[in-house]
């Protein structure tokens, strides 16, 4: 018994030395959170997609330069959504559906639970089995599936 006090004592003072000296909890709590200040540290350059969160402003407003505003589609990415223009594309942080609210004003339609297509932008529409496949004029083949499939054909959206 007197062994397992000894062997108690020395583990609370350890993590105590441990806690003081070092910075954080040995075992139990997290540290608490303090923020950095790095402001002489370099900035670095973001790899892949450009991730627009936190940032104010309309869907258009959010996009890159260098992606123009010609918006041809949206893709649903998880907690984001692609931006396809006919420069490339853009992650940003939101939900489809109030993406696409965002572009009421331009002539789309959803066609897929991921996807929203400008109309004009369609270029050929191919049968996929029992599905379509939209080819859209940046390059990008987009899936109808059979929940939007009968929305499309009434906008105009059909195989040949």
């Amino acid at each position: 018994m007197q062994v397992w006090i000894g062997v108690w004592l020395v583990w609370i003072a350890v993590s105590l030395v441990y806690e003081r000296w070092v910075g954080g909890p040995l075992y139990g709590r997290p540290a608490p959170y303090t923020p950095r200040h790095d402001s002489d540290a370099p900035a670095a350059a973001p790899a892949g997609p450009v991730l627009l969160e936190g940032v104010g402003g309309t869907l258009i407003d959010r996009l890159p330069e260098r992606l123009g505003r010609h918006v041809i589609a949206l893709e649903a990415e998880d907690h984001y959504v692609r931006v396809h223009t006919d420069r490339g594309s853009a992650l940003l942080h939101g939900r489809l559906s109030d993406a696409i609210g965002q572009l009421a004003a331009i002539d789309g339609i959803r066609v897929h639970r991921s996807y929203w297509i400008r109309k004009d932008a369609v270029r050929r529409v191919s049968a996929s089995g029992k599905g379509m496949r939209v080819h859209l004029s940046n390059g990008i083949e987009v899936p109808v599936s059979q929940a939007y499939k009968e929305l499309a054909r009434q906008a105009g959206i059909s195989p040949p």
